[in-house]
This record gives C-alpha cells, sequence and structure tokens, in this order.
C-alpha cells in the first residue's frame, strides 16, 4: 500500500514539476501608463506618445496615440526591451509636451505616468513605497498601543 501511496504522490510531483517547467518567461514586455494635464488629474485624449526602450545600448521606439482615458500601451519583444532596461515615453500634443522615464521589471512590465507640459510626475514605484511606509508605521504604532 505504501509503495502505491509512494508513486501515486511521484506522479503529483513529476506533474506539478511539468506545469511549474511549462510556465515560460514572458517574450513580450508591455508599457503603459496615463498621460495627464500638469494639474495631475487631468486626462489628456490624443496625445501623441512616443515609448523609447533602450536595450543593449540600443534604442527601440514605438509610437501611440492616447486614447480617450489619457492611457496608452505598446508592446515590445523581450528582444528590443526587457527586464532592467530603461524606457523613456515622451508625450506631445498641441504644441505642449512632457517625458517621464521609468524600468522594465522583473514581470516584463513597465508603468510610466507621463505629464504634459514639462511636468515631472513621481513614479509609481516611490508613491506605493510611501503608502506601504506608513501603513507599516500605522500598524506598528497600533500593535505598541495594544
Amino acid at each position: 500500500m505504501n509503495k502505491i501511496l509512494m508513486a501515486i504522490m511521484a506522479v503529483f510531483v513529476l506533474a506539478l514539476v511539468g506545469t511549474v517547467s511549462a510556465i515560460s518567461t514572458p517574450t513580450l514586455t508591455v508599457i503603459s501608463g496615463t498621460i495627464y494635464e500638469a494639474d495631475n488629474s487631468t486626462i489628456v485624449p490624443n496625445a501623441a506618445v512616443s515609448v523609447t526602450c533602450t536595450h543593449a545600448s540600443v534604442d527601440y521606439v514605438r509610437t501611440t496615440t492616447s486614447a480617450i482615458s489619457g492611457s496608452y500601451g505598446v508592446v515590445f519583444p523581450v528582444s528590443q526591451c526587457d527586464v532592467g532596461d530603461s524606457v523613456e515615453v515622451d508625450a506631445v500634443k498641441d504644441g505642449a509636451d512632457g517625458s517621464n522615464v521609468g524600468t522594465v521589471d522583473h514581470k516584463g512590465r513597465c508603468l510610466v505616468n507621463t505629464g504634459i507640459i514639462n511636468v515631472s510626475i513621481p513614479e509609481f514605484g516611490v508613491i506605493a513605497g510611501a503608502v506601504a511606509l506608513v501603513g507599516t508605521l500605522g500598524i506598528f504604532v497600533y500593535k505598541r498601543k495594544n
């Protein structure tokens, strides 16, 4: 009975290993974000967006137009834009422009929000880090009281 149980467990382990190995690394990198006005709250539809990814010291460029929601997205093959590569997004609308930079993360994604009229907008990672720090301090103080 133990041998049968061990054989069944071995089959499940092999199936699990096969499933994990079948999950491959991404073959595409998605760069996306939203284009805002200088006030960082008004979206900019129909802005001309140019995304430059620097991979192995070579610049690869994709262009698009922001949607009605101000969002944009472009796709690069990993041979042109991979994890750790630098990304720059430039947006132009009615003579006003803006740009921002980011880095492709481990999931083959990069979120870069850009403000028109040369407004510097902090990267999402900085904002998320600040929220996490405040939340951690709040939990620490709460637990200390109890």
